[in-house]
């Protein structure tokens, strides 16, 4: 008998430190509400530089199973533009279970079965035996049926209410993010595009024997280097250029003398200061820089050769995401030298594509 009384009592007690161990699983979850953005970092608990996990934008949940039921987990969250800046931190906490005391856990039945063997020990009559030895068989089975509604309780059903308590509270990160980071549009970025188009001379000095010719290149873009406001900035962008040009007439361009001589080559490089305006999905520059264009030949390398000047243009692209876009660009150009073309102006309209880091 008084086995199953310690057994009870081991039983009642392992209950509540059962409970007070609920193994849970926590979810956070936020939103992608900027397009720019390319980056996410978090962790749980703290900032630790050494401690982020860092994933790109696609990733808009964590999980952790296993978690203690009886803590409070806080997930810092942080985005970027470029991977290398981060924001400040959105916090979410997920607050621990409230587990309820069960009745069955209480040990008040207990005490007076405890004390029930004691009349049994001090039975000294033989006619009272028969009474006495049965009056604590009649009281232990009310405990035995007690242990029954402890081990009914004893299931871990506050388990099952574990995944609404914590998804609630991870809500908040959703909110706090836009709050947080307070996102402008003008940050720094760089691109790289190729681009090509056609030239046409305004003067009557002539560049080049036609008017029109034909123009590519790629463009190097370092976009707001110094910003200012929410949308505007300050950059520059240099490019390469790839100048064909004929001298002969394109009446002949079936012919293979006029790929051998009536078609000339020119290489070229031009560098702008821009002014940047830029919005989730437009940005339009104008910039005012100088160039310089050579042309290929067999001849030794003269200065005579070399022409300069200084241009102008404006552009405006479309970002389709946050990394590709596509745009139209005008090209203005004065030259200042040689003698031969000096005054002479042209203009360049380009199609562009690209890709924005």
């Amino acid at each position: 008998m008084n086995r199953r009384i310690v057994s009870l009592l081991m039983t009642l007690i392992l209950i509540p430190v059962t409970l007070a161990a609920i193994p849970v699983v926590v979810t956070w979850e936020w939103t992608l509400d900027d397009p720019q953005v390319t980056t996410f970092r978090y962790q749980i608990g703290g900032e630790d530089p050494s401690k982020w996990i860092v994933v790109n934008a696609n990733q808009t949940s964590y999980t952790v199973e296993g978690l203690d039921g009886t803590k409070s987990y806080s997930l810092y969250l942080q985005q970027s533009y470029d991977g290398v800046n981060f924001s400040g931190s959105a916090v979410a906490t997920a607050e621990p279970l409230e587990v309820a005391a069960e009745p069955a856990v209480s040990a008040a039945p207990v005490t007076p079965v405890a004390e029930a063997p004691a009349p049994v020990a001090q039975a000294p009559k033989a006619a009272e035996t028969a009474p006495a030895a049965q009056e604590p068989a009649k009281t232990a089975a009310p405990v035995t049926k007690a242990a029954e509604p402890a081990k009914e309780t004893a299931p871990a059903e506050p388990a099952k209410t574990a995944q609404p308590a914590a998804k609630p509270a991870a809500q908040p990160a959703k909110t706090a993010v836009a709050k947080n980071t307070e996102p402008t549009d003008n940050v720094f970025n760089f691109t790289l595009g190729l681009f090509g188009g056609i030239d046409y001379t305004l003067s009557s000095t002539k560049v080049t024997t036609h008017s029109l010719n034909i123009a590519s290149g790629l463009s190097l873009g370092f976009n707001n280097i110094a910003h200012f406001g929410k949308m505007s900035g300050v950059g520059l962008t240099m490019d390469v250029l790839y100048e064909p040009y004929a001298v002969d007439s394109y009446k002949n361009v079936f012919k293979s003398s006029f790929w051998s001589d009536g078609l000339k080559h020119q290489l070229g490089a031009s560098a702008f200061v821009d002014y940047d305006l830029t919005t989730k999905q437009f940005a339009l520059q104008f910039g005012a820089g100088a160039f310089a264009m050579y042309p290929i030949s067999s001849d030794a390398f003269s200065t005579d050769n070399l022409l300069y000047g200084i241009s102008a243009r404006i552009a405006a692209e479309y970002m389709f995401n946050s990394r590709l876009y596509a745009g139209l660009e005008g090209c203005y150009r004065y030259y200042l030298g040689p003698s031969a073309v000096k005054n002479a102006q042209t203009i360049r309209a380009n199609l562009m594509v690209g890709v924005r880091f």
